[in-house]
């Protein structure tokens, strides 16, 4: 379980250096390693190597939040580039399948960017698409795997959902190699 950050942030402001308000932070941090560290170590500093940390926190919580943005964008960048990659291929698809007729019907200089787009090759196109179509396919495998470990679940839907998750990952993992399925 990851740790909400603001909330740490205001058990430590509130504990203002309080020894005996520290502990019950300590305990509320027990289940996570790091934040248990940082609350004993929160225990043995003074009210402003409080604040340090308290700024640190907030600092590194800004730095998260504009990588974030910084992903937002860099992946609806990819959406678009894969949209305009899409119409590549579709045309690419199509001059494959020009009938001889057709073909001897035009004119040399179409002829020549017919002959181009039959051998076109994306790789990158093709790379990044089943990427995505993997990235599904780990997404089924981990909710699966959420499923399986959760409490009430009984053996024989923990097998299923085990199951399951192996045949999503056997999948992306065909998908990565790019392997037909």
């Amino acid at each position: 379980m990851k740790p909400d950050v603001k909330k740490i942030i205001a058990d430590i402001k509130a504990t203002k250096g309080n020894r005996k308000f520290c502990n019950g932070l300590a305990g509320t941090l027990q289940d996570d390693n790091y934040a248990s560290s940082i609350c004993k170590y929160v225990k043995t500093v003074t009210p402003e190597r409080i604040d340090l940390l308290i700024e640190y926190a907030e600092k590194l919580e800004a730095e998260v939040t504009d990588m974030a943005v910084q992903l937002a964008n860099a992946e609806s960048k990819c959406r678009e580039l894969a949209a305009e990659l899409s119409a590549v291929d579709k045309i690419h698809n199509e001059a494959v399948f020009i009938t001889d007729d057709h073909y001897e019907q035009c004119p040399p200089e179409v002829q020549k960017m017919i002959r181009s787009l039959a051998v076109l090759q994306i790789p990158a196109y093709d790379a990044f698409l089943a990427e995505v179509r993997a990235s599904g396919a780990d997404e089924v495998s981990a909710i699966c795997r959420g499923l399986a470990n959760k409490d009430g679940c009984s053996v024989n839907m923990q097998c299923s959902y085990n199951l399951t998750a192996e045949r999503a990952e056997a999948v992306a993992a065909q998908l990565r190699k790019g392997s037909a399925l």
